[in-house]
């Protein structure tokens, strides 16, 4: 899908379908997202941002609900580097399905994601949100030692089959907003 609007930067997003709240394989998915796009030493946005200075912003995320979840790729660029920044999207996200992570990678992601989720119980409104958003959907909130034990418990060979089972694609939709025909 494209949008042709008069904006300045032109933005990408691609997104694949995820996992769904109530599956607790999405703690894989989440470990591949912040190694893939999840922060700033992430692979998209070190090659992209970092080293080749085409976007002004690049990252990723993943969106649970009760019955569907979905992982996305966003970069928001210059008209003009819309076709490499896309090009060095997919593949990364190309490499990530054939050669998977490295070890490091995939320690120091679960390391940094129960560092996130301890820091984020110091905001109210995020903890309430979370609390909130939790009870409406599953009827549960997990206490912070079940999160960190589902986090711990993920193992490399979950991380690459969440990678192999998302990153289809065959069932991407992929979307550019900007001045493009």
């Amino acid at each position: 899908i494209s949008v042709n609007k008069d904006i300045e930067q032109a933005h990408i997003c691609m997104s694949f379908p995820g996992c769904s709240l109530l599956d607790d394989s999405r703690y894989a998915l989440l470990v591949a997202n912040n190694i893939i796009g999840g922060s700033m030493s992430s692979r998209l946005f070190q090659r992209i941002r970092e080293k080749s200075g085409m976007a002004y912003s690049v990252y990723s995320y993943v969106s649970s609900y009760f019955d569907a979840g979905m992982i996305s790729f966003y970069a928001g660029t210059m008209l003009h580097n819309l076709e490499p920044v896309k090009t060095m999207m997919i593949d990364e996200l190309d490499k990530v399905r054939k050669d998977g992570f490295t070890k490091d990678e995939f320690v120091q992601s679960k390391e940094q994601m129960k560092s996130n989720f301890l820091l984020s119980l110091e905001s109210t409104s995020s903890k309430m949100s979370s609390i909130g958003k939790a009870f409406i959907i599953t009827g549960r909130v997990r206490t912070e030692d079940e999160v960190l034990s589902l986090i711990e418990s993920t193992e490399y060979d979950d991380v690459a089959k969440a990678v192999d089972e998302a990153l289809d694609f065959g069932r991407c939709t992929f979307g550019v907003v900007g001045r493009i025909d």
